[in-house]
């Protein structure tokens, strides 16, 4: 692959990165509680909602589908998230747009060898994701804090000169 066309798509992938990322900070999951919802006993949520009058099942439904909007929406811009950072920084996740494979940089080995832990925990949360969508994969992503997100994102903001414009 020729260096600018691997150049263009690594830049891609950390503007989307950086976008999802702002976008998650923004606008972060919703914490839902409601009456009707039994975790435990799916009759005795269907009990809960037959009970309701027409108007407050409309209201339901309507703030029903707006949790699944969001957790939907929150969970695949963590999906992207990870999955590009992974194969921005993981030697032999992507080898078209891996830093270690475009990059011969001092500081990108001491940012791999400090933050050794934060990769394998991203390249753990990144395989589970596409082991055909292990169901545990948000166990995994949720071992990534924010915090070592933003760390991962500055850290290529700053390889490639990025500034996000939001």
């Amino acid at each position: 692959m020729e260096e600018n066309n691997i150049i263009e798509l690594q830049m891609s992938a950390l503007s989307r990165v950086n976008f999802c990322f702002y976008e998650l900070k923004r606008n972060p999951p919703l914490l839902w509680t409601n009456s009707i919802i039994n975790n435990e006993n799916l009759e005795k949520t269907r009990e809960n909602y037959l009970k309701l009058d027409s108007t407050q099942q409309t209201v339901f439904n309507q703030e029903l589908f707006n949790y699944l909007n969001r957790e939907s929406t929150t969970e695949a811009r963590t999906m992207l998230v990870i999955n590009y950072l992974a194969a921005l920084l993981i030697k032999g996740k992507n080898n078209n747009i891996s830093i270690h494979e475009n990059f011969n940089s001092e500081k990108i080995n001491k940012f791999t060898e400090e933050n050794k832990d934060l990769l394998n925990r991203l390249k753990d949360a990144r395989n589970k994701l596409y082991a055909h969508i292990d169901l545990n994969w948000k166990d995994y992503a949720k071992g990534i804090t924010f915090d070592e997100f933003q760390k991962c994102i500055n850290f290529l903001n700053d390889l490639f000169n990025y500034n996000f414009q939001h």
